[in-house]
């Protein structure tokens, strides 16, 4: 054999997988760089919510009713994408940031909004449309960090697949910011904490996963089974290859599970919400270790009220440097 005919596809091969791996650290480069660029961009709102009281012959509106509100302007939050290909394709959707803080050296609790320059006006009216007596006020920053502490922090992500809905307010018997916001009051003075939000309108097709997962639950799978086989990746391609290969062999059931609508319903229900990416940071600040640990756990513990056994519940995550997470903030 000619050992033209070798070399040439080696080379060939080799010179794409050189530009491949240019192009991808070349991509890298620029997302961290937008990155970077998207941070410094965002402006800073302060966000006030007075109280009101009914008017005379009007009922008191219950907890459920205020979130249901608050539910419709984050799905009124969905169309905040980036018009530019290139850039949604580079950086991915811009994010908005929300926040639950007890800033270091003040007694209260305030809630603050991040969004980018460019959505300011559009995030304002959204706040307005909903909450017409909410004040907003724009600010520079806060701080939550002790001035000689130390800071304990995390994030919250998912146990099991996002396909899986926590539970939600439709089905608590209490308002569930309250066990948030007890936990933020039991700081000192000198103690600050936050629950950071973060969130981007999902890609389309999100929701795809969710009624697939609907789909073989119907059909008398368990709920194992039916995460199993909808993984996606290459995994989930052998997994279809194999269900396809093994339907001859396969006995039909005499009798299909009868699956709880518990179950069933508030998959279907997420599914028919708008869909967002999310990344929840916890962090906390005191004057030594062992108490902004404390204090970290007892803002994490207030997620333990959305846990689900049988759907989804939130597992924290806890960085061994935290570094990044503080610039983050």
């Amino acid at each position: 054999m000619d050992l033209n005919q070798i070399l040439i596809p080696i080379l060939i091969f080799g010179a794409g997988a050189i530009t491949i791996i240019g192009f991808l650290f070349f991509l890298e480069t620029l997302r961290k760089k937008g990155h970077l660029m998207r941070v410094l961009n965002m402006s800073l709102f302060l966000v006030a919510l007075p109280k009101e009281f009914p008017k005379e012959g009007e009922a008191q509106k219950q907890p459920k009713e205020l979130i249901a509100a608050s539910e419709q302007f984050f799905a009124s939050l969905a169309n905040v994408k980036d018009p530019s290909f290139w850039s949604s394709f580079v950086y991915g959707a811009p994010h908005l940031v929300f926040e639950i803080a007890a800033p270091q050296g003040s007694e209260e609790i305030i809630f603050y909004a991040a969004v980018p320059k460019r959505f300011e006006t559009l995030v304002e009216k959204q706040i307005h449309g909903f909450y017409p007596t909410a004040q907003i006020e724009k600010i520079n920053d806060y701080n939550i960090f002790h001035p000689s502490g130390t800071e304990a922090g995390g994030y919250l992500k998912l146990k099991k697949i996002s396909a899986l809905p926590v539970v939600t307010y439709q089905v608590l018997d209490v308002d569930p910011l309250n066990n948030l916001t007890n936990a933020l009051s039991k700081l000192g003075k000198e103690e600050g904490g936050a629950i950071q939000i973060l969130l981007r309108p999902a890609p389309s097709g999100w929701s795809k996963r969710g009624n697939r997962v609907v789909q073989l639950l119907k059909k008398g799978k368990s709920l194992k089974h039916a995460m199993y086989e909808t993984g996606g990746g290459i995994g989930g391609i052998v997994r279809e290859i194999f269900n396809i290969l093994s339907v001859s062999s396969e006995k039909k059931p005499e009798e299909a599970k009868i699956i709880a609508e518990e179950i069933v319903k508030p998959i279907e229900t997420k599914n028919l919400k708008s869909g967002f990416e999310v990344n929840i940071r916890v962090l906390t600040s005191a004057a030594d270790k062992e108490r902004a640990k404390e204090l970290l756990d007892h803002l994490e513990a207030g997620f333990l009220q959305f846990n689900s056994p049988d759907l989804n519940l939130f597992s924290a995550v806890h960085p061994k440097y935290l570094n990044k997470l503080n610039f983050d903030f």
